[in-house]
């Protein structure tokens, strides 16, 4: 009886072959039955391993179309992974594949969106006649309620290689999918990292690495993605070492715990094809040891200062930080390089002789020529010298005293404004133009706005470095207010809409409207009732840019309360308006209840962390208590001299 390639198959051990599958005229003889198998997998191995030295390569590219057109679904991925990576076999079946992915990706689901990702590949490498049906009907699958992993991904390699505004629209609108979102999340952030990196502007570069943060977020926030976990981590952690906030030792490891925890899961793991990615992370995370070092070491072994500024100057041409599938030349990397600049040159430029080290260790160190490390360090020497030297402080330069009023600076603070006012003339105009819009803080509001930060830092999830200057403009303006209305005199007639004494008690909107208007007249970009907040209408919401929203609920209560049931009572509606924003919610109360004795600024505010599910991120609640009912403080006093009426004698 003659035996089929089904007989070989049932009996194959280790990886297949021509040979071991009974040799090429018994494959080709089943194959009408063998296309519709899924062990035609294992065929496939074998006739592209060994394409070049086939007999009849006509027939076994016939195979390996009918299969792709044929193959059961849940077979047709490993199929697509083995046809994509036969580089000798390509050639002749690149035609024949890519109308077996049309053909596939006009039907539903699964199916259609491996084949959307197969034909995505195959243009990725050139093989394709065109690309715009393939990219419509990408932006189709998009909108199909049964929309799958592979389409994501399919979205995300396309949206790097083509700069299509359309495809981008249609990967943001899955990061609302139910079951998508933290992959079409994650696709997103890498597109936002390879703008930044792609970016010769350095406030570009940074407003890029801020939103791939805030995307790598979203994906980790049900914890299905270890690798958003490792990218938010090195990411932010390269993010915040640039701007000046040195990385701790133990916030370090945690950081390197994160990518490790990852890259172990690819080991002895054959990658995906989007799988050259996870390497990147090693990367990300070897820049930030080098800024660390040149961070912490700060020229006490000058050798090391050095190698490691270069190193970090040199990320750019040295390490993958950026993988774009599809182009013949390295995705262009040159943002990284004015990322890392600005804080480079300030550590270089805390050593007066750091071009002479640099000359110095170029002459006498045994770094061969041509090495890595010598190229960087002549690449940073190289910058250093074209780099306008910093102006030497001219003594005569004195800023006026209204600005260190203004600013409320010590004597050391106000030493390094002028420095920095000497070193860059233009500079003391700017501090002019701050000091007449500023009021500010006394010394008790100024320690209770430090208070409130630090304690925002301590709640907020991943802290508050990425938006600090926001939240502490908007806290500041909410501290002068409280403080204001803490001195106002309560009596009836000046009293503002929202602390008019007796029922029926203002509603809510006098607060806000008063509150509102007077951030406005602040300079803030502030509004009341915005729609479209979590669904609902939040009472003011204050706009930075394109930066972040900070949210203020407004509440009125006439029962006493503590904070804690504050929070309990209305902490939830305060947070929820933040789901898409920053981590921090502000509520303010308007407490109608009588008092004799009114609680001081300090006791006004409290801050509280807020989770509202496990998935959700943690936020800082900051509650505001404003009195609007309490006694003039005469009010608690005894009196201690009975006066009687003085009686005149008569006459």
């Amino acid at each position: 009886m003659t035996q089929t390639v089904f007989d070989f198959l049932d009996s194959l051990e280790g990886t297949p072959s021509v040979t071991s599958l009974g040799g090429e005229q018994t494959i080709y003889g089943s194959s009408s039955e063998l296309v519709r198998d899924s062990r035609v997998v294992e065929v496939a191995v074998a006739l592209c391993a060994e394409w070049t030295d086939l007999e009849d390569q006509a027939a076994a590219g016939a195979l390996l179309i009918d299969a792709a057109n044929t193959i059961p679904v849940l077979a047709v991925r490993d199929l697509y992974d083995v046809l994509l990576a036969a580089e000798s076999a390509l050639p002749q079946i690149a035609s024949g594949l890519e109308g077996a992915f049309k053909a596939r990706a006009s039907r539903h689901g699964f199916e259609r969106d491996t084949a959307l990702e197969g034909w995505t590949r195959l243009a990725l490498g050139h093989w394709t006649k065109g690309t715009l049906q393939l990219r419509g009907m990408l932006q189709v699958g998009s909108e199909a309620v049964d929309a799958t992993e592979p389409l994501v991904r399919a979205l995300g390699a396309a949206c790097s290689m083509w700069d299509d505004a359309e495809l981008l629209d249609a990967l943001t609108a899955l990061s609302t999918h139910d079951s998508l979102d933290a992959d079409a999340a994650m696709e997103l952030g890498f597109q936002k990292i390879a703008t930044a990196a792609a970016s010769v502007e350095l406030e570009a570069v940074r407003l890029d690495l801020y939103d791939a943060m805030h995307w790598f977020d979203t994906a980790c926030l049900e914890d299905r993605r270890r690798d958003a976990t490792a990218f938010r981590a090195v990411v932010t952690g390269v993010a915040e070492q640039v701007s000046g906030q040195a990385i701790p030792d133990e916030r370090f490891d945690v950081i390197a715990d994160a990518v490790y925890e990852y890259l172990d899961g690819y080991r002895g793991v054959e990658p995906s094809w989007r799988g050259a990615r996870a390497g990147t992370t090693s990367a990300w995370l070897d820049l930030l040891t080098q800024l660390r070092i040149a961070e912490t070491d700060r020229w006490f072994d000058t050798g090391t200062t050095l190698r490691a500024l270069a190193r970090a100057f040199a990320a750019e041409q040295t390490m993958v930080l950026v993988v774009n599938p599809g182009m013949a030349e390295p995705a262009p990397q040159v943002g990284v390089r004015e990322l890392v600049w600005p804080r480079i040159e300030e550590i270089a430029q805390g050593n007066a002789s750091v071009v002479v080290h640099l000359q110095r260790w170029l002459k006498v160190s045994g770094e061969p020529t041509g090495s890595a490390t010598r190229a960087a360090v002549e690449g940073l020497l190289g910058r250093l010298e074209e780099a306008p030297q910093k102006k030497a402080l001219s003594g005569s330069l004195r800023l006026p005293d209204a600005i260190r009023g203004s600013f409320h600076l010590t004597d050391a603070a106000f030493s390094e404004l002028e420095r920095a006012a000497a070193s860059e003339p233009s500079l003391v105009q700017v501090f002019e133009e701050i000091a007449i819009q500023s009021r500010s803080l006394n010394l008790a509001e100024d320690e209770l706005l430090s208070s409130l930060l630090a304690q925002c830092e301590e709640h907020a999830e991943r802290g508050i470095g990425a938006y600090r200057t926001e939240l502490k403009v908007l806290l500041a303006d909410v501290v002068r207010y409280t403080s204001y209305h803490l001195n106002v005199s309560q009596s009836p007639n000046r009293l503002p809409p929202w602390m008019v004494l007796g029922q029926p008690w203002p509603e809510e909107h006098e607060l806000a409207d008063d509150l509102n208007s007077k951030l406005v007249m602040a300079g803030r970009d502030s509004a009341v009732e915005l729609p479209n907040v979590a669904g609902g209408r939040v009472d003011i919401a204050l706009t930075f840019a394109d930066r972040c929203t900070i949210y203020i609920e407004v509440k009125t209560v006439d029962k006493d309360r503590s904070d804690d049931e504050l929070v309990v009572d209305f902490g939830a509606q305060a947070v929820q308006y933040a789901v898409t924003n920053i981590p921090v919610a502000i509520l303010v109360v308007a407490d109608y209840v009588p008092r004799k004795i009114r609680r001081d600024l300090t006791a006004a505010f409290h801050v509280v962390p807020l989770r509202l599910d496990s998935a959700s991120r943690q936020h800082a609640l900051v509650t505001v208590r404003l009195q609007a009912n309490v006694e003039p403080p005469s009010a608690t006093s005894k009196k201690r001299i009975t006066r009687k009426k003085r009686v005149t004698p008569q006459t």
